[in-house]
């Protein structure tokens, strides 16, 4: 007997110390629990743990969840917790920015979508601006690392796969810098990165101008991105967003729709949103 406890003593020795440890999918659960009871302060806890297994396994995707879900839970419970948050989150940003300048990317995203929604210091749009600049410094980087890497903070999208499920697409809609996404995938073979983004970039002005389609310069655009993107399936989208216009255009009428969407269903008719032409 004696010698069992002793074998079972030196297993125990050697096992890895994460076997012991809570998965994260359990440490989530308990957080989800402690919500729905309303009790703040518990979720920061188990939080913390989670923020602390994280840090300690590489976890990035976990951490910052973590530690976004901690700075608003806490701010929900005294709002003037914020500005100190976000320092320690900056203060953290600048620390890896050289050592790990993808992490850093993610971290400069996050800041900048804190400091362009809230007004922690006076210059608060400037500083934004900022970090939108060097989350989006290096796209390669960011095109060579999977979206994946990042879960849970970052959930998988249903077009993920049109951008090889990388993280430069993620941070490039998540700051709305269309330009910079299209000027990278147009050097490379994905051709619907480039369709799409394109497509982004045209219906930021969707709306300006005239309503006539015949004089319609975004009607245009849409039609040159078609002839260009017309082989694949996500010109559907294209499709969609020139039908949106024709609805509203002075100078349609309901028989111009109708052979509109045929034309469209007979050509893009495997893209999702086609249902949206064909109801």
């Amino acid at each position: 007997m004696k010698r069992v406890a002793k074998i079972l003593l030196l297993l125990l020795l050697f096992m890895p110390m994460k076997m012991f440890s809570q998965s994260y999918s359990a440490l989530w659960k308990q957080v989800e629990a402690e919500q729905k009871r309303d009790t703040p302060r518990s979720a920061m806890a188990i939080l913390d743990k989670i923020r602390q297994k994280a840090e300690k396994e590489k976890a990035y995707g976990h951490l910052l969840k973590s530690e976004l879900l901690y700075i608003c839970t806490e701010t929900s419970i005294t709002p003037d917790s914020l500005k100190p948050s976000v320092a320690r989150m900056v203060a953290k940003e600048e620390k890896i920015r050289k050592k790990d300048p993808v992490l850093a990317a993610v971290y400069q995203t996050v800041l900048c979508r804190i400091y362009n929604r809230f007004d922690i210091s006076s210059n608060h749009y400037e500083v934004s601006r900022n970090y939108k600049q060097m989350a989006l410094q290096n796209p390669a980087l960011l095109a060579a690392t999977k979206a994946t890497d990042y879960e849970p903070l970052l959930i998988k999208g249903v077009d993920s796969r049109y951008f090889d499920n990388d993280l430069l697409s993620v941070i490039g809609y998540e700051l709305d810098e269309y330009k910079i996404l299209h000027d990278y995938y147009v050097k490379t073979p994905l051709r619907s990165a480039a369709c799409l983004t394109a497509l982004q970039m045209a219906n930021e002005h969707r709306w300006w101008g005239t309503r006539e389609l015949k004089k319609s310069e975004y009607v245009q655009q849409l039609d040159s991105l078609i002839a260009e993107y017309g082989d694949l399936d996500v010109a559907g989208e294209i499709a969609v967003s020139r039908y949106e216009f024709m609805e509203r255009a002075s100078d349609v009428t309901v028989e111009d729709r109708v052979n509109y969407i045929n034309s469209a269903v007979s050509k893009w008719g495997e893209w999702p949103k086609m249902n949206q032409l064909r109801n």
